[in-house]
């Protein structure tokens, strides 16, 4: 400012925000002990995750103005116990609250997990494969059985500390060896499983029934052409079941066209036919 100026100058104060004046206190327990370093999370009524926490040596945890008065979910989880269920508290201003929460301890704590992918020869993951774990002093009776998802992942938890074998089986499928793992206690072990393709399965099959107007033609003679370029190659004939029924095996990926004959007749069936 100079000398003699005026200056005029307007505040605007706004409400501040109230602050956290909740004290939430509690302890996590097991069967009969505190646990040490269990984690204590606080959510929302929209279980968003806000606040978390670690007890300490005696299973105490506390959250001192650090929430806002409201309802809040509380959950906790520890090594070796089951998650438990959340439960809804209420936080009132200025006012302590003191919570219990109680863990189970968790049957497969301490028990190995297989898992992995399975996949074809071109590293494509293969859903519906069925998974067999055995022990490997006992290769007749699979102590689990899994089937891989969608994107071909088999996952195979609580088994005892071992050596296990893992095989796969998927129709139409090889896999030529079983894969050996050694689990210790509460290990987790990773095994990819690669299967091949019978040469059989890529083969295809084309069938049908010979029929003139509506009837079913017994005996027909059925006659099957690979189609290349346009040109026609007469690959296998036959003649149809006494219901007019014909079936070509062992057709390889490709295009084919099926005729039929009976007494001079010469009908087309089936055109452009594509196997894959």
């Amino acid at each position: 400012m100079k000398p003699g100026y005026e200056a005029s100058v307007d505040l605007e104060l706004k409400k501040a925000p109230p602050l956290p004046c909740t004290k939430l206190l509690g302890r996590v327990m097991g069967v009969r002990e505190p646990i040490q370093g269990a984690t204590v999370k606080i959510l929302d009524r929209d279980f968003k995750p806000l606040y978390h926490t670690n007890t300490d040596d005696a299973g105490r945890f506390s959250f001192i103005n650090t929430l806002m008065p409201g309802e809040y979910e509380i959950t906790a989880a520890a090594e070796g116990y089951k998650a438990c269920r959340s439960r809804l508290i209420s936080l009132m201003p200025m006012k302590t609250l003191f919570v219990t929460i109680r863990l189970s301890p968790d049957k497969i704590a301490g028990l190995g997990t297989l898992y992995g992918i399975a996949r074809d020869e071109k590293n494509a993951p293969l859903p519906g494969v069925q998974v067999y774990v055995f022990s490997q002093s006992n290769i007749e009776f699979p102590k689990a059985v899994t089937v891989s998802n969608a994107d071909g992942e088999y996952l195979v938890y609580g088994l005892k500390p071992g050596k296990y074998v893992i095989r796969a089986f998927l129709k139409g499928w090889i896999f030529p060896y079983g894969i050996t793992a050694d689990l210790d206690p509460g290990g987790i072990v990773c095994a990819d499983l690669y299967l091949y393709m019978e040469p059989s399965a890529r083969n295809g099959t084309v069938s049908g029934k010979v029929t003139h107007d509506g009837a079913e033609i017994p005996n027909a003679v059925t006659a099957l052409y690979s189609v290349k370029d346009d040109a026609y190659t007469l690959i296998q004939v036959q003649e149809a079941n006494d219901k007019g029924f014909y079936l070509f095996t062992g057709c390889k990926p490709g295009k084919y066209v099926v005729k039929a004959k009976l007494e001079g007749d010469y009908k087309t069936l089936c055109f452009d036919h594509d196997v894959e």
